[in-house]
């Protein structure tokens, strides 16, 4: 099923992600809250409505840091400018006494590394988890398998779905004994990756580790980082995703395949992340045996 995902469904899903990361941003650059019940357009409509109590300084900080990390990236490829930018802002943050100017910080974070978990699951307990673990898996499954058909070119050798799946399901496995979130493969870190050069897996090492010594010793300093300007570097490696070319190209040549990209767009976006991708695979399915012109409307 994986493997015959075209080419606009992923396209169609990646996009939808993007705007999904945008949205989840918001927060940290406005301060402003939005209900979960709210969809994409009544919460531009709130952010109108309530454009005086946006927190400017928060706004400007983002901007400055999304200005910032598009300039370095410009003129130096891969200067590390999203870490010197948070050790930056932290530092001020902290020594300027942000906090008390209303931006909002990542926090505290329990300190030490996670503890062995023991548990027992009861056969109906067991049943009535399944189905959601189940869908998370396939959302997550899918979500990887994206990434890496994404960036193959970028690839010395060929991706291999059978290998992802055996290596999420060993995380999974091992994961569950420490209170683990479910092992996928991240949009952000990836593009953040990419974009600082990374060729092999040790970067992924190199990323764990740090993130054990932070937790093992740098917790205090950590909770000065700034949410605007994790926002701005978030939204600075998934904008990256972006293929305008692609899509209009999709348009121009092969309206059926732009009807299956927006397909998949839009149902990502309102109805959910693995529905998306089904609603999409469904409709390219339908339009191979209907053979849809390509040069319709």
């Amino acid at each position: 099923y994986i493997e015959m995902l075209p080419k606009e469904i992923i396209s169609g899903f990646i996009h939808a992600a993007v705007i999904i990361i945008a949205f989840s941003q918001l927060e940290a650059i406005t301060t402003l809250k939005f209900s979960n019940e709210m969809n994409y357009f009544q919460i531009i409509s709130n952010i109108v409505e309530r454009y005086q109590e946006v927190h400017l300084f928060s706004l400007n900080l983002f901007l400055i840091s999304i200005v910032l990390l598009f300039l370095v990236k410009m003129k130096f490829k891969y200067f590390p400018m999203a870490l010197v930018l948070l050790l930056f802002t932290g530092i001020l943050a902290y020594l300027g006494q942000w906090q008390a100017r209303g931006v909002q910080f990542i926090g505290e974070i329990p300190e030490g590394m996670p503890q062995w978990i023991s548990f027992y699951l009861s056969l109906n307990r067991w049943l009535s988890l399944f189905p959601t673990a189940l869908g998370l898996s396939f959302l997550a499954t899918v979500g990887s398998f994206i990434m890496g058909k994404t960036f193959e070119e970028d690839q010395p050798s060929p991706y291999s779905p059978n290998r992802e799946v055996m290596a999420l399901g060993i995380s999974k496995i091992v994961g569950v004994f420490f209170g683990a979130l479910v092992p996928v493969g991240s949009f952000n870190r990836t593009l953040l990756n990419k974009a600082s050069g990374a060729q092999t897996q040790i970067a992924s090492l190199v990323a764990a580790a740090i993130v054990g010594l932070t937790l093992l010793f740098l917790t205090p300093y950590v909770y000065y980082l700034p949410m605007p300007v994790i926002a701005a570097i978030i939204l600075f490696s998934v904008i990256f995703l972006i293929d305008y070319p692609y899509v209009k190209s999709l348009f121009i040549e092969n309206k059926g395949k732009f009807i299956g990209f927006s397909i998949t767009l839009l149902a990502t976006l309102f109805v959910g992340f693995s529905q998306g991708i089904l609603f999409g695979f469904l409709f390219s399915f339908v339009l191979k045996k209907i053979k849809f012109p390509h040069n319709s409307f």
